[in-house]
């Protein structure tokens, strides 16, 4: 899950599931450097990778369609669901 704050840095990461440290040391950095989503769409993430989800939050946080088959966002919630 990612969330962002008034000025559009992300505020906030959370990942469950499993794996979930192949996704923490992104979201730290995210943090971190006071990314955006933006930030994070332009990011290269290789496929098929769990990274991939995190494009694809940021997509839904955006309200963007998702890019792939493999998962969808839930946009309302901004969760990833991988089917």
């Amino acid at each position: 899950m990612l969330s962002a704050n008034h000025v559009g840095s992300i505020n906030h990461f959370t990942t469950v599931g499993p794996q979930p440290s192949e996704l923490i040391a992104e979201g730290t950095l995210a943090l971190e450097m006071g990314a955006t989503f933006e930030d994070l769409l332009v990011t290269i993430h290789p496929h098929p990778t769990l990274s991939e989800a995190i494009t694809e939050a940021a997509r839904g946080c955006r309200r963007e369609p998702s890019t792939t088959t493999a998962t969808r966002v839930e946009v309302g919630s901004n969760r990833l669901l991988h089917k």
